[in-house]
């Protein structure tokens, strides 16, 4: 698994980062548990159970696959962001499979 993002965001802009979930095989969907630095981003189309922490959905599909994670960059942010991709869970054969996999990225947020 990876995480892509860009070097660098503009304060107040959107912010979007490719998870690339490798392997192979069908799966029924399944969730992406993701840590951000709320001081600074604003997830866009997913929450989570707290500050700092969201859980974005993945679509029923086969692996290999990839999933955008878009954050609002708050107006006032300046300098490095960090998001974190810290599990992911496939709904494989009936059963949620949990795989404690992660991958991480820096962004640097600039006026």
């Amino acid at each position: 698994m990876q995480l892509l993002a860009p070097s660098t965001a503009r304060a107040g802009a959107l912010l979007t980062l490719a998870v690339d979930l490798g392997g192979q095989g069908q799966h029924g969907g399944g969730a992406v548990d993701v840590a951000y630095d709320a001081t600074l981003l604003e997830p866009v189309g997913f929450a989570g159970p707290g500050e700092g922490q969201a859980t974005a959905a993945l679509t029923a599909g086969a692996l290999p696959s990839k999933l955008s994670l878009v954050f609002q960059v708050k107006p006032d942010a300046a300098g490095p962001a960090a998001v974190a991709v810290t599990g992911v869970s496939l709904d494989v054969g009936g059963q949620r499979v949990a795989t404690p996999i992660s991958a991480s990225a820096m962004v640097t947020i600039v006026p």
